[in-house]
């Protein structure tokens, strides 16, 4: 997050998963082969659903530089390509 943003949570990572369609699995940021489906309706609409989470940053120690929770921010943008 920024610098600037008070309460921000530290050493952390934000970890993107697919939370829908029967599929749990991670994200991998830009990866061609790694899709997500959606099922379009008889209107031509689909969802796509995600989940977001924080876990332990490289720098993390439980002793030394331990998590703290707070505000996370991330954008992401996402090319949609269907047939």
């Amino acid at each position: 997050p920024p610098a600037n943003l008070q309460g921000a949570a530290e050493n952390v990572n934000l970890v993107l998963a697919n939370n829908g369609n029967g599929a749990t699995d991670l994200i991998k940021i830009d990866q061609t082969n790694n899709t997500q489906k959606a099922t379009i309706s008889a209107d031509g609409t689909g969802d796509l659903f995600y989940r977001v989470a924080y876990t332990q940053g490289q720098k993390w120690n439980a002793d030394t530089s331990p998590v703290t929770a707070g505000t996370v921010q991330a954008q992401v943008a996402f090319t949609v390509i269907y047939n």
